[in-house]
């Protein structure tokens, strides 16, 4: 059985500008393109840049999800629209990096950034039970 990854970010308050596209586009071969939103999947192999970084430069949001059950969102919002110290106060840091879960709250730039990770590693791959394509097929209806 091999892996599966889906990272998908999208913009929400505009679209991307026609060179964002461009250097976005650069950033991997398995890019699927539209003004909102893109879509990187692998089956071997991660994406290999800073999900913040890219998600702090030209997204509002960012999902990920692999077929051994790993979740993560990330949502981006202006500093000015949220209140931090409220919000703050479900902070709770990942159990550990990569499998962990939790639920982060912090500020970069002027934005406050909500990460939250989330793993069901039951022993089985999501793939086998078809989760994981019922959750993008799912997905793919409610966002386009």
């Amino acid at each position: 059985m091999s892996e599966f990854q889906y990272y998908e970010f999208y913009s929400i308050d505009r679209a991307l500008t026609s060179q964002e596209r461009d250097e976005i586009d650069r950033l991997s071969s398995r890019f699927s393109p539209t003004a909102r939103r893109a879509v990187f999947t692998y089956s071997y192999g991660d994406f290999r840049h800073n999900v913040e970084s890219i998600l702090l430069q030209y997204f509002d949001f960012f999902l990920y999800m692999a077929n051994w059950g790993t979740k993560r969102m990330m949502f981006k919002f202006p500093e000015e629209l949220i209140n931090y110290d409220e919000v703050k106060r479900y902070h709770s840091p990942f159990d550990g990096e990569e499998y962990g879960e939790g639920l982060k709250v912090y500020k970069k730039v002027e934005f406050v950034i909500i990460d939250i990770k989330f793993c069901y590693d039951d022993g089985g791959w999501l793939a086998e039970s078809n989760d994981l394509s019922r959750e993008a097929l799912l997905h793919e209806r409610l966002v386009g």
